[in-house]
């Protein structure tokens, strides 16, 4: 599957020949490292590294030489940051509105003229390495190496791209943005892009001292508090080029304009635009800081963030599993979307359900994978309000939250491996990625993988861009010849909004949902990488010492285990597959058809409750230790579900004998949708023969038999939301559809089309939510207006809820509109009376 093969260092594709590897030349002393620990290997170069003629040390500096390097640099750094923060502050309005208004031929011109050698295109890593260049004909892109998302493509193309980065780089520190920009220079290090300068002292790279020179210290080093001079004098470059060439661009911009005279501030506009953030060129929802980075402001720790992100996700994990439980449509859709794997098309029936089942013990795993990352975040954030007051720039952290900031990367780490397993099998079998894999079923629960044309990386990069970036996504995170994550992310994202319909069209909404949490993933681990002072990287058997959480008592360990559940379960899915759904009007035949499919759901969700206590015993964990919390797997137990069911049981049952109903009328059926997709039940094309549904008697017995052998609860009255939500009236004929008409009224309920995206977006927006894309199909809505005094604020306002947007057609289907409905009534109580008309 090529997942090893990426960023290429010493290797070239078959057919090219080997590249060849000169030795250290004669009279090039060797400059041994302080240190060849795994941190500072980034910071000198190794012994070994310095016998390869590309990471040979050009010279080796004298104190004074060093020192008259690092002050030109950060004097370049201060110098070119004052002047635009001075721009920005009086002249933002003007640079805001001049750079908008430009087309994209003359912003290619501005650029141009402010760096003549700014490279052409979007993605310049794989461009240029996988045309396995000379080494020495590499370094001819030095500041593209530095920078490697300043291009004119990037910046031509969405004029957001400048004035974000324009505000993000004045406003921010050089501090701050240290960690991402040595991140940044990793692919070149790694590479040998650069030609580097010895000299055996370190650079600041933290507080008051920022950009002085120092000796080399162990502790400081390994914290990043310090780096090593060849890798320091790269960030610094960085930043001072960076800086330049936003100057050049904004001198040009505001050419004719007497920026000496500075009154008052007349950037009122670029203010408010900078508070709120950028919104991308064709997308309604704003920008999202881990695709677009580069041009965000720098990654901060901030643990409420990602404890709020890592809650939202399992929460949307929690949720999916609760519709799978309590909605059969949900369910029915679920298999569905399953049955285009092509492990299906070469499998038994037996086989293929028995999949199904696993797939559905693996959304148990996603739920309880991000239950774990929310335990370590809630870890990380009580120990740092512990030993907050003793950790500062420059120091040693505290034993216990440097602790617990290794267990957390480590967590991070291995989920982010799971899920690089995941996506590497469950790619090949998406109907867009198909075919260029075979299938064979060896034996009863194995299935083998295939290339079925072996192609090199820069091939597949060439002819198959989607392919490629998913592919370059199961990689290994640390292994510092691969793709940024990130990069790879923003790449997919860039590719998916500018291809035709058909190659949107491979990405279908199953593999896009799994992206989503890998992005988020990946997010997580690159803030915790970022932190200063850098935390101590620790192992699992490390971390069981010092950590008792039960989920460190189940990484690592063995899991295969003999479980004749998944045997029961993939019998119940086979029967549930083949029951009718309830369709048409609510009589005594839809409540029959309710009812049974209902009991067949519920008997496979006990199932999978029994499947979760032998695994617990089979890790002989006790109840105290328990890997999930089993209320999560009895949603179809509920009370408050099951009161739902019997209410509209009654309901119905109350309506039916109220009225005098000819068996013609029992069997008319209105044409209304009621599950996924089409009204048929789904019909896997399986290979084995299948058994129909039996049909239903001939003969009903009598209404009032049946009516006296339906015993129901008394319902419960529907809840008046005593407070209600201002929208404009557009927004009330777009959120009242996830609500649909209690049965018990007389007023019809409304038909139901798909619901466009944007629209939805529109409308969460007008209801005080902020969207923002996060990666994958994910789009995250936060409540951004809440006072945690008020009602409002304890039923979730000031939350955040993580809804997919739909792929490839942003349309939302009718059943999973009303399951958002059902999620938004649960977590922030919301019901179809409660909002009202604003006065304008």
């Amino acid at each position: 599957m090529f997942t090893t093969q990426h960023l290429p260092i010493l290797e070239a594709p078959a057919g090219r020949g080997p590249i060849t590897v000169a030795v250290r030349p004669q009279g090039i002393p060797l400059c041994p490292p302080p240190c060849e620990c795994v941190d500072c290997v980034t910071h000198f170069r190794s012994d070994q590294e310095q016998n390869v003629d590309r990471f040979v040390y050009e010279r080796n500096l004298p104190a004074g030489k060093a020192t008259q390097i690092v002050a030109k640099h950060m004097e370049g750094i201060q110098s070119h940051r004052a002047y635009l923060q001075r721009m920005c502050a009086f002249h933002g309005n003007t640079i805001t509105n001049r750079w908008r208004k430009k087309s994209r031929d003359k912003r290619e011109t501005c650029l141009l003229q402010a760096d003549p050698t700014m490279y052409p295109q979007q993605w310049f890593l794989p461009r240029l390495t996988y045309e396995f260049p000379h080494w020495t004909k590499a370094r001819v892109f030095r500041k593209t190496w530095l920078a490697p998302y300043i291009n004119l493509e990037a910046l031509k193309t969405d004029p957001a791209r400048f004035l974000s980065i324009l505000h993000n780089r004045s406003h921010y520190s050089p501090e701050q943005w240290a960690p991402y920009d040595n991140k940044q220079i990793g692919p070149g290090w790694a590479y040998g892009g650069f030609a580097l300068e010895h000299y055996a002292g370190c650079v600041v790279m933290q507080g008051p001292n920022y950009g002085q020179l120092t000796k080399w210290e162990k502790d400081a080093a390994h914290r990043f508090d310090i780096i090593g001079f060849p890798r320091a004098q790269l960030i610094l470059e960085a930043q001072e080029n960076i800086l330049s060439l936003l100057r050049n661009i904004v001198e040009q911009i505001l050419e004719g304009v007497d920026t000496s005279k500075q009154g008052q501030s007349t950037s009122e506009k670029w203010m408010q635009i900078t508070r709120l953030g950028f919104r991308e060129v064709s997308r309604i929802e704003f920008a999202s800081p881990f695709l677009n980075q580069p041009f965000s402001a720098p990654p901060l720790f901030d643990i409420d963030n990602h404890l709020s992100m890592a809650r939202a996700r399992m929460q949307a994990a929690k949720d999916h599993l609760w519709l799978l439980q309590t909605e059969p449509s949900y369910m029915r859709f679920a298999m569905k979307d399953l049955n285009q794997g092509a492990a299906f098309e070469v499998v038994s029936r037996a086989d293929s359900y028995s999949i199904m089942a696993h797939e559905f013990i693996h959304d148990v795993m996603v739920f309880v994978s991000w239950q774990w990352v929310v335990d370590e975040w809630e870890n990380v954030k009580t120990t740092y309000l512990r030993y907050r007051d003793s950790i500062y720039p420059g120091q040693r952290l505290p034993e216990n939250f440097d602790n617990a900031l290794g267990a957390l990367e480590l967590m991070l780490v291995n989920q982010l491996h799971i899920r690089s397993r995941n996506l590497g099998a469950f790619n090949p079998q998406r109907p867009g990625f198909r075919h260029l894999w075979v299938h064979q079923h060896v034996k009863p629960g194995e299935i083998t993988l295939r290339r079925a044309t072996r192609m090199s990386m820069p091939e597949i990069f060439a002819k198959d861009p989607l392919d490629w970036c998913l592919t370059q996504m199961q990689g290994d995170p640390d292994d510092p010849r691969r793709f940024d994550h990130a990069m790879l992310f923003a790449f997919l994202d860039e590719h998916l909004s500018t291809a035709p319909a058909s190659e949107r069209a491979r990405m279908d909404q199953k593999l896009y949902d799994k992206l989503s949490d890998y992005a988020a993933n990946h997010e997580m681990l690159t803030a915790v990488r970022l932190h200063r002072p850098l935390n101590t990287s620790r192992d699992i058997d490390d971390v069981r010492k010092t950590e008792q959480r039960p989920s460190w008592k189940y990484i690592g360990e063995e899991h295969r285990f003999q479980n004749n559940e998944v045997d029961t379960m993939s019998r119940i899915l086979d029967e549930f597959n083949y029951l009718p759904m309830p369709s048409g009007k609510k009589d005594l035949i839809w409540l029959e058809y309710s009812e049974e499919i209902r009991a067949s759901l519920s008997s496979f969700w006990a199932s999978m409750r029994r499947y979760c206590e032998k695994w617990q015993k089979n890790l002989k964990l006790g109840p105290e230790n328990a890997l999930i919390n089993y209320e999560v797997l009895s949603a179809d137990s509920d009370a408050d579900y099951r009161a739902a069911v019997e209410a509209e049981k009654a309901e119905i049952m109350e309506r039916v004998a109220s009225k005098s109903i000819t068996p013609a009328e029992m069997a008319s059926k209105e044409a209304i949708q009621t599950q996924w997709g089409s009204a048929e039940a789904p019909k896997p094309s399986f290979t084995d023969a299948k058994s129909k549904p039996k049909k239903r008697a001939e003969l009903d017995p009598p209404l009032d038999t049946k009516l006296a052998s339906m015993s129901v609860s008394k319902p419960i009255p529907p809840q008046v939301p005593t407070v209600s939500i201002l929208v404009k009236s557009r927004t009330i004929d777009t959120l009242s559809l996830m609500f649909p008409i209690s049965s018990g009224t007389s007023e019809p309920q409304p038909v139901v089309k798909a619901i466009d995206w944007d629209t939805f977006v529109l409308a969460m927006s007008d209801a005080g939510f902020l969207a923002r894309h996060t990666g994958g199909s994910a789009v995250v809505f936060e409540r951004h207006t809440a006072d945690d005094d008020d009602d409002d604020a304890k039923r979730g306002k000031g939350g955040r809820i993580v809804f997919h947007k739909p792929h490839p057609v942003a349309k939302i289907d009718p059943i999973m509109f009303r399951c958002m409905g059902r999620r938004m009534q649960k977590w922030f109580g919301w019901s179809r009376g409660m909002f009202a008309v604003r006065s304008e």
